[in-house]
């Protein structure tokens, strides 16, 4: 009867599972890897090919079934192993194999010449491109970019003739076009929320029809920096505000709205109006509206210009 030997102390595997001596030449070729793959993981980043072509022969030659009887497994796939052999994420596992298997001599176990001054990480941002596309990046591309003309290319479609550089300008004004087209379209949704709440006279349920000298949006304006509240309160004063863009005009209500928007993609609107007090004195009105994507919605009331420097401070990296 042959003797079983127990392997629980060297793997980390379910204590009722056990080896026969007879296998005992497949154990020591998977004790020698998880070894290596345990030694080398101190680094993954300088590791990873010697990494991933360990990985790759235990998948291969399916190492990380232990066998009892020829119909039990401990492990079902090469995923399960890594991630309770090594901590692995399934994605990690998966990268690591995937470099190897795209970018690497698999004779000599290192990578093709034309890939040695491409990082671990740039690699694996490349791998679900295919050929014709990561031999147009080259080593100076960021991880970022990268990961940029994946989503441009996945968007617009692949251009042999050209460059992974011009791609991503192209790309990235296409974009930017798309955001300001979609910007426009939330500043007409807004502009009609609020002459919405212009239309209807109450009093003799007449229809104003108001007038919308502009609609669009604005382009984003530059960066803000301001050293402290002094000119922070001078960017919110009514003669400053008049200076921005125009965003809409209902001369019927005697009313003009200026918005300025930041660079996070929230904005402020500036009110300008006028309306005779209760002693029939002519009087103007300016009121400040905060629209940010925690409350995007309008207020008839306005904002108080304290809130709107405290959010100019706490913001101050965004705009």
């Amino acid at each position: 009867m042959l003797e079983l030997l127990d392997i629980t102390e060297s793997l980390p595997v379910p204590k009722q599972s056990y080896l026969f001596k007879d296998d005992n030449e497949k154990f020591k070729a998977l004790e020698e890897k998880v070894a290596v793959i345990k030694t080398c993981c101190k680094s993954i980043a300088e590791n990873y090919i010697k990494i991933g072509f360990e990985l790759k022969e235990i998948k291969d030659r399916q190492l990380y079934k232990t066998a009892v009887n020829g119909f039990y497994s401990v492990y079902q796939d090469i995923e399960t192993f890594a991630l309770k052999v090594f901590g692995f994420s399934r994605t990690t596992t998966y990268n690591l194999l995937g470099v190897v298997a795209e970018f690497c001599d698999s004779d000599k176990q290192t990578l093709k010449s034309w890939y040695t001054d491409y990082s671990y990480s740039k690699l694996v941002e490349m791998l679900p491109l295919n050929y014709a596309q990561y031999v147009k990046i080259e080593p100076e591309a960021t991880v970022s970019e990268i990961r940029e003309l994946k989503k441009i290319w996945d968007k617009y479609g692949f251009d042999d003739n050209q460059t992974w550089k011009e791609a991503l300008r192209k790309g990235r004004e296409k974009m930017a076009e798309e955001s300001n087209a979609e910007r426009t379209e939330k500043a007409q949704q807004k502009t009609a929320g609020l002459l919405s709440l212009l239309n209807a006279s109450p009093e003799t349920g007449e229809t104003v029809v108001a007038e919308v000298v502009e609609q669009k949006a604005a382009d984003i304006a530059p960066r803000l920096k301001f050293k402290n509240d002094t000119e922070r309160k001078a960017f919110l004063d009514a003669k400053n505000c008049e200076k921005w863009p125009l965003y809409v005009d209902v001369p019927q209500l005697g009313l003009q709205f200026r918005r300025y928007e930041f660079a996070n993609g929230d904005s402020i609107i500036a009110e300008f109006g006028h309306e005779y007090s209760w002693e029939n004195k002519y009087i103007g009105h300016f009121r400040l509206h905060l629209q940010t994507k925690k409350q995007p919605k309008y207020d008839c009331n306005g904002i108080a210009e304290t809130y709107v420097l405290e959010y100019l401070k706490a913001h101050k990296d965004e705009l």
